[in-house]
């Protein structure tokens, strides 16, 4: 019988659902996916002289292009990105590995005022928790916008950080990201601006969408490293496991469609995972994905007229995890209702927030 894939670390309650079975146990519980650990491992024993390891923090404001960063600095998607405020809800870890080093980049949500949800509050937690796990901190600025006025307060939270980034004693890089949509003489202003503002190790003009500045970003990185063994083999990018890659690679093109509430009130569950035989190498991975709303006209947006919506959904997410998995992907999708999800610390804690 072919067993499902599952993470390794899984909280007490079911198992995905197996491809001959139901979707609940003996007990009548619903499955959720493991919570996601995402602490660093343990630093190693040794120390391999010339050889540089380390953990570096992206933080900043909702939409500065953190994510799209880490993508680029990797030359591969491990974060999902969208126009959506606060796409990113957990940590993501992501490793660049280069001859003489390996840098463990945190990709972290925007940090934000933690209004209202639950959801909210834990992310700003992440966020701020990153800090004192890294050995350096990139502070990643939207070039196109305005830099805040000292005692100014901006609603994007940007001087929040900056008094935010006085209290830990890190090294502090000032990245000014989409220098590609500005004119260049706007830069040395806007250096002159944050300087006044905090004692930044570094200012780097950086594009995440082109690539410029990246080559010289790594190397300052490397050079503020401790020396140190790697923390992960060279075959490895990210630690996330492949079914939370995969509920926010068919999340990401939720958000690509929805508008206002929609994509802050949404969550993706997958259920089922499960590969193809020995004896049938060329059949398709089968996931089944439940995506989560808090109110039925939620759920009415989702599936759309004659169930539109969730098939173009579906549609643009196959690809992607046909890449990610190496082969055929059949994918299943549902929308269920879920009210207050976001309030729930138990859905929380066992969904990976």
């Amino acid at each position: 019988m072919t067993k499902p894939i599952v993470p390794k670390r899984r909280p007490k309650f079911p198992r995905p659902r197996r491809s001959d079975g139901g979707a609940q146990d003996a007990r009548g519980r619903e499955f959720l996916p493991a919570r996601i650990d995402t602490s660093p491992p343990l630093p190693p024993a040794g120390v391999v002289e010339g050889f540089k390891s380390g953990y570096v923090a992206l933080i900043g404001s909702p939409n500065v292009g953190k994510s799209s960063l880490l993508n680029q600095i990797l030359r591969e998607k491990v974060s999902i990105v969208s126009a959506a405020p606060q796409t990113t809800r957990t940590k993501i870890i992501g490793i660049r590995h280069l001859p003489a080093a390996q840098i463990i980049f945190l990709d972290t949500p925007g940090l934000h005022r933690p209004l209202g949800h639950r959801l909210n509050q834990r992310m700003v937690q992440t966020a701020k928790s990153a800090l004192q796990e890294a050995d350096l901190v990139l502070f990643v600025v939207d070039a196109t916008r305005k830099p805040p006025l000292p005692g100014a307060e901006r609603r994007d939270g940007e001087e929040a950080i900056i008094d935010l980034l006085s209290s830990i004693r890190r090294p502090v890089f000032l990245l000014l990201n989409k220098i590609d949509l500005i004119n260049k003489g706007r830069l040395l202003p806007l250096i002159e601006a944050y300087r006044q503002r905090h004692p930044f190790a570094l200012f780097l003009p950086i594009s995440a969408k082109s690539g410029d500045g990246i080559a010289p970003l790594l190397e300052a990185i490397v050079q503020r490293l401790p020396d140190s063994v790697p923390y992960y083999p060279r075959t490895q990018s990210s630690d996330q496991p492949v079914l939370f890659r995969a509920a926010e690679l068919i999340r990401e093109k939720v958000l690509h469609h929805t508008r206002q509430e929609v994509p802050h009130a949404v969550a993706v569950v997958v259920e089922e995972f499960t590969e193809p035989t020995a004896g049938r190498p060329n059949a398709a991975t089968r996931i089944r994905a439940r995506v989560i709303v808090e109110r039925e006209s939620q759920k009415a947006i989702l599936i759309g007229k004659g169930g539109r919506m969730l098939k173009m959904i579906g549609t643009e997410a196959r690809p992607e995890l046909e890449a990610l998995v190496g082969r055929s992907v059949f994918l299943s999708l549902w929308v269920t209702v879920r009210e207050e999800w976001r309030q729930d610390e138990q859905f929380l804690t066992e969904a990976g927030y």
